[in-house]
C-alpha cells in the first residue's frame, strides 16, 4: 500500500503546509517519452491491435503465451527519475495503465463475440504479471515491483461466511466485474442483485393489498387450476415497482429521503441499459465505466435500508469499502486527472463558487448529487448507443 511519505517529494526541508498528490510532477515542465509494457498471461490467439487517445498511443500484441500492452506517452522527467531511482512512485504508472487498459479490454471483448473464441477474456491491472518501463531516449529500462498479493479485507472475511445470500453474491460479482473491466456483466449483476434482494425481503411491488373480492377470485382460479394439475401464479409488480416499494418500506437516515429520486433515476437508467445488453447486443465501452461505478454506489446506498438486518448492512458496508480501496488503488493517482484538480485549485478564490459544507444535510446533498447519473449524461449515452 502506498504511504504518504512515498507521495511527498524527497527533501530535508519541512513538509509543505499544503500539498496536492503528485504536485511536483504536475508542475514539472520537462517531459520525457516512455513506453510502459505490461505482460498478461493468455491462452487464446489474438491479432495485434493499435489504439490511441489524446494522451497516449497503445499497442496490443501477443508473444505467446503472453499478451503485451505497450503504452507510449509523455511523463514528467521528475516522475521518470523517481521510478528509475527506487520504484517509489509506481502507483502513478498503475493509473496510467488502468487508463489504457479499457481500450484493450474493449477490443478483447469484441473479439470474443466476433470470433467465438471462448478463451478470450478481459483483464484488470491485478492480472498483470510483469511491468517494464523504457526511457525511449536513452533506452534504459526498469521493472516495477508488481503484482502485489492482497489479503482479504479483515472485516469482510470475518462476516462473509455468515451472510452468504444470493443478492450479496450478485453484488460482489458486480464489483468484481467492474475491477475486471467487464462492464456489461457489471450492469447485469447490479440488476440481478436488486432483483434477488427484493425476493429475499418479500418485495412484490404491490403498493395496495388485494381486496376480499380479488382474494376470493384468486382462490377460485387456483381451485379450478388444480383439477387440471395447474398452478396459478399472480404476477407481482414490475422491477421499478419493487424498487419503489423497497425504498418506501424502510426507514432511512435523516435527509436521505430527499434523494430517493436520484437513486430511482440511476437504477431505472441502468435497468434500461441492462435490457439492451440482454436483448439488443449493447456493449458498454470502457470510457463509460462511470455508469457502473455510480451504479455500484447507488445499489450500496439502497442496501442501507433497515429492512435488511443491521449485521448484513454492516457486511455490505465493508464490502463496498473494500471495493473503493481497490478502485482507488488503480485509478486514484492518475496525474492527468490530478492535474485538472490542481489547476482548479490554483484559480483565484471565489467565495460565491465555494459553498461551505457545514451540516449533515449539505454533506448528503454533495454526496448524492455527485452520485447522480444526470439526465444530460443519460441522453448522451442513449444517443451514443442508438437507444431510442
Amino acid at each position: 500500500m502506498l504511504q504518504m511519505k512515498d507521495l511527498l517529494p524527497k527533501s530535508d526541508k519541512e513538509p509543505p503546509s499544503e500539498y496536492i498528490i503528485g504536485q511536483e510532477f504536475i508542475e514539472d515542465p520537462d517531459k520525457r517519452k516512455i513506453n510502459i509494457i505490461c505482460v498478461f498471461p493468455i491462452s487464446a490467439v489474438i491479432n495485434e491491435y493499435n489504439f490511441s487517445s489524446d494522451l497516449f498511443n497503445a499497442r496490443v500484441y501477443p508473444i505467446y503465451p503472453n499478451l503485451c500492452l505497450e503504452i507510449e506517452r509523455d511523463i514528467s522527467k521528475k516522475l521518470r527519475d523517481s521510478i528509475f531511482a527506487d520504484n517509489r512512485c509506481y502507483r502513478f504508472f498503475i493509473s496510467y495503465i488502468f487508463q489504457a487498459l479499457g481500450g484493450m479490454n474493449d477490443y478483447l471483448s469484441e473479439q470474443m463475440y466476433l470470433t467465438g473464441h471462448l478463451l478470450i477474456q478481459t483483464y484488470s491491472v491485478y492480472d498483470i504479471k510483469q511491468i517494464v518501463i523504457v526511457d525511449l531516449k536513452s533506452g534504459v529500462k526498469t521493472e516495477i515491483d508488481w503484482p502485489h498479493v492482497t489479503a482479504a479485507f479483515p472485516p469482510v472475511l470475518s462476516r462473509a461466511g455468515k451472510y452468504d445470500k444470493i443478492f450479496i453474491r450478485d453484488f460482489i460479482d458486480s464489483m468484481n466485474c467492474y475491477i475486471e473491466g467487464n462492464y456489461d456483466e457489471c450492469i447485469r449483476k447490479l440488476i440481478s442483485s436488486l432483483d434477488n434482494a427484493f425476493s429475499e425481503y418479500k418485495i412484490n411491488g404491490k403498493q395496495e393489498p388485494y381486496s376480499e373480492t380479488q382474494l376470493k377470485g384468486i382462490s377460485e382460479l387456483n381451485n379450478r387450476a388444480k383439477t387440471l394439475n395447474l398452478h396459478i401464479t399472480i404476477d407481482s409488480g414490475s422491477f421499478i415497482d419493487k424498487l419503489n416499494e423497497f425504498i418506501t418500506k424502510g426507514r432511512w437516515r435523516k435527509y436521505w429521503s430527499n434523494f430517493f429520486s436520484i437513486w430511482i433515476s440511476n437504477i431505472k437508467f441502468i435497468y434500461r441499459l441492462r435490457n439492451h445488453i440482454i436483448h439488443s447486443k449493447l456493449r458498454l465501452k470502457s470510457e463509460d465505466r462511470v455508469i457502473c461505478d455510480k451504479g455500484v454506489a447507488t445499489v450500496w446506498y439502497i442496501y442501507q435500508n433497515n429492512v435488511i438486518d443491521p449485521e448484513i448492512r454492516r457486511y455490505l458496508k465493508y464490502l463496498y469499502f473494500e471495493y473503493q480501496m481497490l478502485v482507488h488503488d488503480v485509478d486514484g493517482y492518475n496525474l492527468d486527472d490530478l492535474s485538472g484538480i490542481y489547476s482548479d485549485l490554483k484559480q483565484p478564490d471565489d467565495v460565491t463558487m465555494k459553498p461551505c459544507i457545514d451540516s449533515d444535510e449539505k454533506i448528503d446533498d454533495f454526496v448524492f448529487k455527485s452520485l447522480e447519473i444526470e439526465n444530460v449524461m443519460q441522453q448522451q449515452i442513449l444517443k451514443k448507443y442508438g437507444i431510442k
